[in-house]
């Protein structure tokens, strides 16, 4: 029997770091942990803003952190694509972040996503990635 606890800190952002889901965070989060859940997605908590996601899943024993993240862009740019009302075509940029959690860094992480529209009034997603490039040593542009 395999058992496992394996947390992962996902973000991604909209192409260009385009303010493309102001109006959307709300909707997009809930068909976003729908959508999840009816793929076998443990998306435990979600944070949309207006020009990025942050989400904390709990992958599985046959999960793959590039086929979640495919699941989940795929599915919610289709889903802008149709329901937005933006006048250009919705895209997510390429890139993604995944970082593990430990089991005693969960609830913690969820208090930080809770917090993140707070957040984002003193501090850019550009400003956010350069914290974040600072912490893991990324060498992301």
């Amino acid at each position: 029997m395999y058992y496992s606890r394996i947390y992962m800190h996902l973000m991604w952002t909209t192409e260009s770091r385009r303010k493309s889901l102001v109006g959307y965070e709300k909707a997009i989060g809930s068909f976003l942990m729908s959508h999840t859940e009816k793929k076998g997605i443990n998306c435990k908590s979600i944070a949309v803003l207006s020009n990025h996601i942050h989400c904390l899943v709990r992958l599985n024993s046959t999960q793959s952190i590039s086929d979640l993240v495919q699941i989940m862009k795929g599915s919610s740019s289709m889903w802008m694509n149709k329901y937005g009302r933006l006048q250009y075509k919705f895209k997510w940029e390429d890139e993604y972040f995944a970082f593990s959690l430990g089991y005693s860094q969960v609830e913690p992480f969820e208090s930080y996503l809770a917090q993140q529209a707070h957040y984002h009034q003193s501090r850019t997603v550009a400003q956010e990635i350069e914290e974040i490039n600072k912490k893991y040593q990324l060498k992301y542009k």
